[in-house]
C-alpha cells in the first residue's frame, strides 16, 4: 500500500456505465465516515493510477480536499484468456458488485453488469465456456450464485436491459421524427425549394 495524490488518479472510462454515484443521505452519511475516520479501505489502482476500485472514496476525498489517499497498485497484464483491458473491467465489475450489493446498484446498470460478465466468461443462453483442454470456467448458475440472485432474477435483469436498449431505440427514432418535421427545418427546406422552383418556371 502506498499514499497517492489523489488529483493524479484517472477514473475508468466504464465506470459510469455500469454504476451510479452514491447520492442523497446515503452520500451524506458516507462523506461524514470519511470526514471522521479517513480512508480505512485503501482503494485498488492499476498501474498507470486507473482507479479499478474507489471511484466514491476517490471523489469524497476531492470534495473534502483531502490531497492523498491510501492504495493498492495492482500490476495488470494481458493473460491467455483476457486482454489487460478486460481483466481490469472484470475486476471493476466484480469489486463493486461485491461491495455494493446489487441491492444498492441501479437495476439497469446492474443488468448492464451481468451482460458483460457473462461476455467475459464466454457464457451464451446459459452455455459456459469451454477451454482447450474441455474444462468448464463458469456458468450462469454460478453467476446467479455469485450475485445472489435466482436465475429467473438473472434473466429478468437481462430482459431489462433488452427493454432499455429498446426504448433507446424509440427515442432515437422520436428524435429523427422530431427533427424531420420540426418548423425549424421545414423553414429551411423552403428556403432552398422555393428559389429552386421559380428558377425552373
Amino acid at each position: 500500500m502506498q499514499m497517492i495524490e489523489v488529483d493524479k488518479l484517472i477514473p475508468h472510462p466504464d465506470n459510469n456505465k455500469f454504476f451510479d454515484d452514491i447520492s442523497g443521505d446515503n452520500w451524506t452519511e458516507f462523506l461524514e465516515s470519511i470526514k471522521t475516520s479517513g480512508v480505512i479501505e485503501p482503494i485498488v489502482i492499476t498501474q498507470d493510477k486507473v482507479i479499478v476500485s474507489g471511484h466514491q472514496r476517490v471523489r469524497a476525498c476531492k470534495e473534502l480536499n483531502i490531497t492523498e489517499i491510501p492504495a493498492r497498485v495492482q500490476i495488470y497484464d494481458d493473460n491467455e484468456r483476457w486482454s489487460k483491458d478486460d481483466v481490469i473491467l472484470k475486476n471493476l465489475l466484480e469489486t463493486n458488485l461485491r461491495q455494493r450489493g446489487i441491492g444498492n446498484t441501479n437495476a439497469v446498470k446492474l443488468a448492464r453488469c451481468i451482460a458483460e460478465l457473462e461476455r467475459l466468461y464466454g457464457i451464451k443462453e446459459g452455455r459456459p465456456e469451454k477451454l482447450p483442454d474441455n474444462s468448464v470456467v463458469k456458468n450462469q448458475v454460478d453467476l446467479a450464485n455469485e450475485l445472489n440472485v435466482s436465475i429467473d432474477q438473472l434473466q429478468n435483469y437481462k430482459r431489462l436491459l433488452t427493454l432499455d436498449r429498446l426504448k433507446g431505440e424509440l427515442r432515437k427514432k422520436e428524435k429523427i421524427r422530431a427533427r424531420l418535421i420540426s418548423p425549424a427545418l421545414l423553414n429551411q427546406t423552403l428556403k432552398v425549394i422555393i428559389p429552386f422552383s421559380h428558377s425552373i418556371g
